[in-house]
């Protein structure tokens, strides 16, 4: 009934192509990149570092911290919503961790600068889950069950390890 076509998504299959290994990377950075000023301008209201002088009320319950911060724009905004946090950084890290999962499993010879990638994404959801547990007391990965603050900052903890491994020619990866 309605055919829509978004001219700034890839279909996943893309990345199922290991000649699009780095666009996959890249693609996980500018999600992230964009999730953080989410995260800074949200982070900085909620705690008083920033002070809103927008005429509009959206970023007023953050100010107040009187929303529970999952039922506003804060828990359910896109990345260009100015104070979003769970959806563009979830982005990220979905994106991060796709990317971890498929570079993981092609070779050194198949993909060029493979290694790097891998260190990069795994930078990225780490630095993704860390940025999830210092703005949510809970969350959930994937349809899982719900993870506290500090399974949140383990899982990150998990992929700064997994980066260091790479980057240091060890030659597994757990993941």
């Amino acid at each position: 009934m309605l055919d829509v076509k978004a001219p700034n998504s890839v279909p996943v299959t893309v990345f199922d192509n290991l000649a699009n290994a780095a666009l996959m990377v890249n693609s996980v950075i500018g999600d992230f990149e964009c999730a953080w000023g989410g995260f800074v301008v949200a982070t900085g209201i909620q705690s008083d570092e920033l002070q809103d002088a927008t005429l509009t009320a959206a970023n007023w319950q953050l100010d107040r911290r009187d929303d529970g911060f999952t039922s506003g724009s804060y828990g359910t905004a896109g990345c260009t919503g100015t104070q979003a946090i769970y959806t563009p950084m979830s982005t990220a890290r979905w994106g991060a961790d796709q990317a971890v999962t498929k570079l993981s499993a092609w070779t050194d010879a198949e993909v060029a600068n493979r290694r790097a990638l891998l260190v990069q994404a795994n930078v990225y959801a780490g630095f993704s889950y860390a940025a999830l547990g210092m703005a949510m007391c809970q969350a959930a990965f994937d349809l899982g069950p719900l993870v506290d603050q500090k399974g949140m900052f383990a899982l990150a903890e998990k992929r700064f390890s997994d980066a260091i491994m790479a980057a240091t020619g060890v030659s597994t990866l757990a993941t």
